[in-house]
């Protein structure tokens, strides 16, 4: 595969491409089982795991794919928004604190290109 045309957004890391443009074929990194609930090996929803979840599906595609019958996800909302916890002390105080930042880089353009090949992997899956 070539590199995107100049008014597509794309995400760039090194060792994306090879010498001659083409796209290398992504490798998935290790993925650690955190916990296991029920049988072993009846399916994903009972593995607790733990790396990103798109390495994550990448490695659930050989024992899962085509068997999966639901999928529930809560990605963030590109709000380019930061929320903040509220703790709310014995004596009344309040302590605010950054809780989670809803902006990504490159904007909406940058949201997409991250939850675009999540949600295919996830298809890949159903």
């Amino acid at each position: 595969m070539s590199r995107a045309r100049s008014d597509d957004v794309e995400v760039v890391w090194a060792g994306k491409y090879d010498a001659q443009g083409n796209r290398r074929e992504a490798t998935p990194r290790p993925v650690d089982l955190v916990d296991l609930h029920g049988p072993s090996g009846c399916s994903p929803a009972n593995e607790l795991v733990w790396g990103d979840n798109l390495d994550v599906l990448a490695a659930w595609q050989a024992r899962f794919a085509g068997a999966v019958d639901l999928v529930y996800i809560d990605p963030p909302f590109c709000t380019n928004a930061s929320f903040d916890v509220i703790h709310r002390e014995a004596d009344g105080a309040s302590l605010r604190a950054p809780a989670y930042s809803d902006r990504h880089v490159g904007g909406l353009g940058g949201f997409l290109a991250m939850l675009a090949p999540r949600l295919r992997a996830l298809h890949r899956l159903l």
